[in-house]
């Protein structure tokens, strides 16, 4: 009994004691153990147990009745014989057993029938078993009684018998007399309702061969569901597991859903098969288990229906007036029925509540002003409408949710769905007439019942999270690896006593007052546990000091019992709040005021739970509300994330209830914790590996001098991080080095921002051109957009882009307020559309909208600038592409003309790069070689710029024209040709270099030397100049010339290297190859080109102003019959271009004529 039990009963006299010995206490004896065969594999035999209610199935636990291999007869008579209903049975009572049934098929499989009613009787035809039911073990299928009327079906000669006979007839199951054959036609009266065969099919053959082919068949030929013949046969007797009205499995979830209420031991005050008269069962109901009812306790029924549901009424002895039902039975001693019990519960009590057990259904209260339990001369009432009165002459049983009848014969479900909520139901139930939830919930409207007990059991006093559990692991892991055991560093600021201290003026009384205190490293945890069973959890960073409503990005709400996350979707508003009478938690729901007297918590869970709280894995749904006008539930409730369906799936899990919106839902357990904020791990090795390599620095682990960390207490305090940045890191960056700015966020991302401004140049809208971001966790890249980057570094505040546009930081940076990463900072591979903006937010900041960030640890690293060698400065892959591309030339040894490295780029200029390399090339010495001008860019690309080096003595602003000139990038192997002959080339100016110029604004690529920002290059391809075959009018593949796949772009890229080589042109022994001569031959009609008499050669004739002439006055004329002239140009391009002519040109280059 439970404890305390005794001397409750000690105050109500004798007969309470008389009466619980008579009863048993639930009770019953040991039963015989024999042991038995092995067909069933022990994986086997504990998945059937557990199917039929944790029925114990061990060898010393069953007895075997028989066993084919031991009948050499190998007849059902015998089975019948071993086996009959009176093993089941004494004086026609069934006395706790439970025939299991086992058959191997020479197909493989396993059926497995279980039966309380047996076959027995020399009346043929059907008998009556709510709990039969079939299983094919080897597939784990499940097939219930559905047609109760044929459990099992009896055929009793003389000449012919069933074995083992399932549904009507025996289709569903059964072995023929000879146990050589049988039927395995699933669906007749056993199976789901969807799997039921048609009335109008019972008889089709091709539909029975093909249930008995899914079942019974080998699953490869469709004879062998119909000819298969038994290969092992047992049968067994065990204790039936619905002997004590509730399964042993049905038992431990219902003490689970009832907040860890002890179901082993209850006190068992009445029960309706020992009641024989049912004229005396509703007195000796209110008789024996009313007066035991007090605060500490808890009134149980269970009523097992005729159609096999198993409804649970369940009230708790503590009640809204003050009174107990003990109470209520002092005031009317002797006069039963007219002893009214009225529990009104105008908060939904704690443990009011209706329970479904066979289908794990959970029915909480729901309506204001309910009556959660009436007992009257009708019957027993759970959920009567407020303003009705349970008096002893009012049948409440026509008004009432469910009323177990006055002789406990039938229950009425009349107005199901008015007072309790529908719970776990989903689909079209919660919403749907009376008879639908009749139907849904009962079976129908009046039921028979089949048996029903009276427990009394102690209250729950379970932890609102067990300590070592599955659930408490989980939160403590999503929390961020906060230890939640009992000896962990949690802090409980907050814990209501029950039962008084629940009510909600309590708790906005005294929540404040103990919550006030949170240290700046800890956050608060709210944990609370529904009377659904379901279990809630909150985090934030703000404390709950009365009237505090700051913003918390950082807040997040947990379903503890469906282990999933849930983020704010807008982060910039409050979390949580306490008035002086009510406490609030943002869009999920508010602990009322107690006007009403409840004795516990209650709290009004809102709608907008389901759209302002979204779970992490589904923010793509969410997105589509902003993109896709069919995703708003206004525009079609049917569609998009607010659809109705998802929105009941949603209060469902979270609060166990689809109609419970706008409800009052009680609160069996609510705790409030500090714990310890997660520090925030700065990155990984793996990480550091990645970053380093986009950083340029080989090991950044060692390389790297920590400049500022908040978690460091020294450095000051974690709310005045902006200030204490630049107490530590003003003045401390060398000109070799640049700053590593690492933030971890707290939705899990780590942002890492690098920058060569810096920390003590404050201002508003710094330029710099080398600024990049990263995030850690997905390794992605995001670089600058088109436009200039900037920081934004301010005494108080750290932003990156435009306005702070792109991150914001303040000094308490768990309330940094921006982060966005679709506009100024980009990775295209995120999408380049308006529903990539949520995309790219997501990837870089953990959630698609700009507004609410939150920053767990911020650190500055100082890191040495990567100088890049002459010798490492191309790879030998982009070697081999750029001496291929000019005909081999020899790229081993460079002469440097010209070089800025990293740390020299601020003294980068045009003069100078002009001077050491362009004007010392004037003369003969410009036919043997070219300038190769090489910039790296921040984002990794090499761009080269080749000319013949020939520029004028007066340089700045003249056009310069080279036919020689092509521009590359060579990380990709890309070359952008020279393709309009007629415009210029390119032109240098102060500060910059254009290249492809044909007016200002217009130039294909420039270089700009920007001391103060830094120097940075635009690949605009505007005239087209270079390109114009390849990329004419076609901008995405313009962008990517200069950037990347994850960003392209044309203009402001950082340069971050910059050089100028003088190399040798490659000109070959001959013009043409052995293979291009012997191919032009063939076209020229079989033409001897081995040896051709040479007229002419440009690269010996070092007059640059008169080759023409010689040309004319070498070749002109020669020609004699039978002869012709070939000119061959080999073009800059590395095409060779051939032109023949029989005529041939004048001497003298002054005629004109055309021939």
């Amino acid at each position: 009994a439970p404890a305390g039990f005794e001397a409750m009963l000690d105050e109500y006299g004798a007969t309470v004691h008389v009466r619980s010995a008579d009863l048993g206490g639930g009770g019953s004896k040991k039963q015989r153990r024999v042991g038995g065969g092995g067909i069933l594999t022990g994986k086997e035999l504990k998945w059937v147990s557990a199917q039929v209610g944790g029925v114990d199935l061990s060898v010393a636990a069953r007895a075997v009745c028989y066993n084919m291999e031991q009948d050499s007869d190998r007849m059902a008579m015998n089975f019948l014989s071993g086996c009959d209903k009176k093993v089941l049975t004494s004086d026609g009572v069934n006395n706790g057993k439970m025939l299991v049934i086992v058959v191997e098929l020479s197909s493989g499989k396993k059926i497995v029938g279980t039966t309380t009613v047996g076959w027995s009787g020399s009346k043929a035809g059907g008998r009556r078993d709510i709990y039969a039911s079939l299983y094919e073990v080897t597939s784990h299928r499940r097939f219930p009684v559905n047609d109760t009327e044929h459990g099992t079906h009896v055929l009793n000669g003389p000449l012919s018998f069933y074995a083992a006979s399932f549904g009507r007839g025996g289709r569903d199951f059964r072995l023929d007399s000879d146990l050589k054959s049988g039927s395995c036609i699933m669906g007749t009266s056993f199976g789901s309702p969807e799997f039921l065969i048609p009335h109008n099919h019972k008889h089709d053959g091709a539909s029975r061969v093909a249930k008995a082919m899914d079942v019974c068949g080998d699953g490869e030929t469709p004879e062998s569901g119909s000819s298969w013949h038994p290969v092992r046969f047992e049968a067994w007797v065990v204790k039936n597991p619905d002997v004590d009205v509730l399964r042993p499995v049905e038992k431990e979830w219902l003490a689970e859903a009832m907040g860890g209420a002890d179901l082993e031991n209850p006190h068992l005050c009445f029960d309706s098969k020992l009641d024989h008269d049912p004229a005396k069962r509703l007195e000796n109901f209110r008789k024996y288990c009313d007066p035991l009812v007090k605060h500490n306790f808890v009134l149980m029924t269970i009523t097992r229906l005729a159609n096999g549901l198993k409804m649970v009424g369940v009230t708790p002895g503590s009640t809204l007036a003050g009174k107990n039902l003990a109470e209520h039975a002092n005031q009317f001693p002797s006069d039963f029925f007219k002893r009214p019990v009225d529990i009104m519960s105008e908060h939904v009590g704690r443990l009011n509540m209706f329970y479904e057990v066979s289908g794990r259904r959970v029915y909480p209260t729901k309506a204001n002003g309910a009556v959660a339990y009436c007992a009257n001369k009708f019957g027993i009432t759970y959920g009567y409408p407020a303003g009705y009165m349970c008096t002893h002459n009012y049948p409440v049983d026509s008004y009432a949710d469910f009323t177990i009848g006055a002789t406990f014969e039938t229950v009425k479900c009349k107005t199901m769905g008015q007072t309790w909520s529908m719970g776990n139901h989903e689909g079209p139930h919660y919403l749907g007439n009376y008879q639908q939830k009749q139907t849904a919930v009962c079976g129908g409207a009046e039921v028979g019942v089949e048996h029903v007990q009276a427990w009394i059991v102690n209250a729950p006093r379970r932890a609102v999270l067990k300590d070592l559990s599955e659930e408490s692991e989980w939160l403590g892991r999503v929390l961020g690896g906060v230890d939640l055991t009992a000896h962990g560093p949690k802090r409980t600021c907050y814990t209501p006593k029950w039962p008084r201290d629940y009510a909600a003026t309590t708790i906005s009384n005294t929540f404040h007052k103990g919550c006030a205190s949170m240290a700046d490293t800890e956050m608060m945890v709210i944990v609370m546990r529904f009377a659904t069973g379901r279990t809630l959890a909150f985090k934030t960073f703000i404390d709950g000091k009365l009237n505090n409503n700051q913003a918390d990005a950082a807040a997040t709400f947990y379903d503890v019992t469906n282990r999933k996350v849930y983020k704010k979707w807008r982060k910039n508003e409050w979390a949580h709040y306490c008035s002086a009478t009510e406490y609030h938690l943002q869009n999920i729901g508010t602990f009322t005021n107690g006007a009403h007297g409840d004795d516990m918590l209650a709290i009004n869970p809102m709608v907008d739970v389901h759209t302002e709280w979204v779970e992490q894995s589904q923010y793509g749904e969410r997105i589509k509300q902003f993109t896709d006008g069919a995703g708003y539930r206004a525009a079609n409730p049917q569609r998009g994330y607010n659809s109705d369906a998802n929105r009941t799936r949603g209060a469902i899990e979270k609060f166990g209830g689809a109609d419970l919106y706008g409800s009052l839902i009680g609160l069996s357990n609510f705790e409030a914790w500090y714990v310890p904020r997660p520090k925030g791990d700065l990155p990984s090795e793996p990480q550091l590996e990645w970053l380093g390599q986009q950083l340029g620095v080989a090991d950044l682990s060692g390389r790297h001098k920590m400049c500022y960390d908040s978690n460091v207490r020294s450095m000051g305090s974690p709310t005045d991080v902006v200030t204490n940045y630049h107490k530590a890191c003003d003045g401390q960056m060398q000109d070799d080095e640049m700053m590593v700015h690492i933030y971890v966020l707290e939705s899990g991302k780590t942002l890492v921002g690098k920058t060569h401004q810096a920390p003590e140049r404050v201002g508003a809208n710094i330029v710099d051109r080398n600024l990049q971001f990263f995030e850690l966790s997905g390794r992605l890249t995001f670089d600058p957009a088109n436009g200039v980057s900037y920081t934004y570094f301010l005494a108080d505040t750290l932003g990156w882009g435009v306005s702070q546009n792109t991150l914001q930081v303040k000094q308490r940076i768990l309330e940094s307020t921006w982060c966005d990463f679709s506009a100024q900072f980009v990775n295209i591979s995120l999408g380049d559309t308006k529903t990539a903006a949520y995309a790219s937010r997501e990837a870089a900041c953990g959630h698609p909208l700009p507004e609410g960030l939150s920053i767990m640890r911020m650190a500055a690293w100082r890191v040495k600038k990567p100088v890049t060698s002459t010798v490492d400065l191309l790879t030998p892959r982009e070697k081999q592409f750029l001496s291929q591309r000019n005909n081999g030339a020899e790229l081993c040894c460079p002469h440097v003309c010209y070089r800025k490295t990293i740390n020299e780029l601020k003294h980068l200029q045009v003069k100078d790069y002009h001077d050491q390399c362009t004007g010392s090339l004037k003369g003969v010495a410009d036919q043997s070689r070219m300038l190769l001008t090489i910039a790296v860019l921040a984002n990794g690309k090499k761009m080269v710029h080749r000319s013949s080096g020939e520029a004028t003595p007066n340089w700045m602003n003249s056009i310069e024209m080279d036919r020689f000139a092509e521009m590359y990038e060579v990380t990709t192997n890309t070359t952008i040709t020279l393709d309009k002959e007629q415009q210029y080339a390119y032109i240098y100016h102060e500060n910059l270099i254009k290249i492809g110029f044909r007016g200002w604004g217009t130039e294909d690529f420039s270089f700009h030397f920007d001391a103060t920002s830094g120097p940075y290059m635009e690949c605009m391809m505007q005239s087209e100049i270079f390109g114009y075959n390849d990329y004419r009018g076609n901008n995405t593949k313009k962008q990517r010339v200069c950037g990347t796949e994850d960003n392209p772009k044309w203009n402001g890229i950082g340069i971050t290297h910059f050089e100028a080589w003088l190399v040798p042109k490659a000109v070959g022994p001959s013009i043409m190859t052995e293979a291009e001569r012997a191919w032009l031959g063939g076209k020229l009609n079989g033409a001897n080109l081995t040896d051709p008499v040479v007229c002419y050669d440009k690269a010996k004739d070092p007059w640059d102003d008169r080759r023409a002439q010689h040309f004319h006055k070498s070749c002109g004329g020669k020609l004699k019959k039978g002869e012709m002239l070939v000119t061959v140009a080999w073009l800059s391009t590395g095409r060779k271009v051939v032109g023949k002519t029989t005529t041939g040109f004048t001497p003298d280059r002054a005629n004109t004529a055309s021939r």
